[in-house]
């Protein structure tokens, strides 16, 4: 893909200009640093850290050179999920707000860093420092948006996610064409069945992606999200074309969510096929799945993912009669669950306990074991899903829907909802 137009708020035009940033050349290592990182590339990490430094050199009282690494550094925690790489993201982040505390930027991805290491409050702190700094800049919208979006997520703390919302309509309001704004925006209404809204985002964030014209970050994954829509509504062709559209851009770019995002489009191939009856050949690309995970399993939120391909398989193995194998890949993503070790287990799309839960639940709903699949609704609920949509096209859940408590639990969705 090409480059992008490097974008800079109020204040960062104002330090640029200011007589106490008068070394050129490293401004121009900031710069084309922050180009590098705007493609949210894995390959061009390494130099993009290499012009910071350039940048920090020529002036080490340069706030916004820090403040570039800082955000590097988060976006290196991303593809990584190492935790020295976000402790350093936040060292480099608060230095450029000792420099400049009254520079936008740093505050920007400090709330992104406090999030991915769920201090949510401190998040939420700096998200609203940014926001009174500059408050015509989008991403200070867009950060504190995401603050309350994952630790509603991660938390069960609900209420956040239409605090999240109020800031992702800010943020493309600002902003039209910053597609992970639509895409966050998009999965929280999957979250809770509304599919007119989430489509409407989806559209939005498709039209960019497709087009190479989205505002400040390249971005990936919008396409994927449109084929899940179809599948909740099993519009199964439908679904499929957009997973083929997605697989298509996704096995060309360099990103750091394409790993994750490849995975999940074949999950949902998957889904389909186990709704087709095709177990063998859903079993097939699950393995697929399980293979991109090996290459990307340090990424963040992948152990959601891999556990969500470990249901998958114990569902076709459970329809081939396998029962040791469908018990064995049941208990792998039980593990996975109720540990969270080995991986990493931050929020990503599609993935969050709230899903993770609905789908130990329609598994154990396949088995008919109604007790074991209420339980964990349940569970689904009190962390914020509430796809009664999905929930009603979902066919496992058949033999358990005329069930006095499965109908309590449809009306405690709608109260929720």
């Amino acid at each position: 893909m090409s480059s992008l137009k490097l974008e800079v708020s109020d204040t960062e035009r104002e330090k640029i200009a200011s007589p106490e940033t008068y070394e050129v050349e490293a401004y121009e290592f900031y710069a084309r640093g922050r180009q590098i990182i705007n493609q949210m590339g894995r390959e061009g990490m390494p130099k993009a850290q290499e012009l910071f430094e350039k940048a920090m050199e020529k002036d080490p009282d340069y706030a916004l050179a820090y403040s570039g690494l800082g955000n590097l550094l988060t976006m290196k925690f991303v593809a990584t999920s190492n935790q020295a790489d976000l402790e350093a993201a936040i060292d480099f982040l608060q230095k450029a707000i000792e420099l400049d505390p009254d520079l936008t930027d740093p505050y920007l991805w400090l709330t992104y860093g406090y999030t991915r290491e769920q201090r949510y409050a401190d998040a939420i702190k700096a998200g609203k420092r940014a926001v009174e700094l500059e408050s015509d800049n989008p991403l200070a919208h867009y950060f504190l948006g995401v603050a309350y979006h994952v630790q509603a997520a991660m938390e069960y703390k609900i209420s956040g996610f239409s605090k999240a919302l109020d800031h992702y309509r800010i943020n493309v309001k600002l902003q039209p064409n910053y597609q992970p704004a639509y895409m966050n925006a998009a999965w929280i209404h999957l979250l809770h069945g509304r599919y007119k809204e989430a489509k409407e985002q989806l559209d939005t964030a498709v039209a960019l992606e497709e087009s190479g014209k989205a505002g400040i970050v390249i971005f990936v994954g919008s396409l994927t999200m449109k084929g899940n829509l179809y599948l909740r509504q099993k519009r199964y062709d439908k679904a499929l074309e957009w997973y083929d559209r997605s697989l298509d851009i996704l096995e060309k770019t360099d990103h750091v969510y394409t790993g994750a995002f490849r995975a999940l489009t074949y999950c949902g191939i998957c889904q389909i096929e186990f709704s087709n009856r095709d177990y063998d050949k859903s079993l097939q690309n699950y393995k697929k799945a399980k293979a991109i995970i090996d290459e990307v399993s340090h990424g963040l939120g992948i152990g959601y993912v891999l556990a969500r391909i470990f249901i998958g398989m114990a569902k076709a193995f459970h329809e081939l009669g396998m029962s040791r194998e469908a018990k064995s890949h049941y208990q792998k993503s039980l593990q996975l669950i109720e540990k969270k070790q080995g991986y990493d287990f931050s929020w990503i799309w599609e993935g969050c306990d709230a899903q993770a839960y609905y789908d130990l639940a329609s598994y154990q709903a396949l088995l008919n074991r109604p007790e074991e699949a209420l339980d964990y609704l349940k569970k689904a609920i009190g962390c914020g899903w509430a796809d009664l949509p999905h929930l009603e096209n979902d066919e496992c859940f058949d033999a358990l829907r005329d069930l006095p408590e499965y109908k309590k639990l449809i009306h405690a969705i709608f109260a929720f909802i």
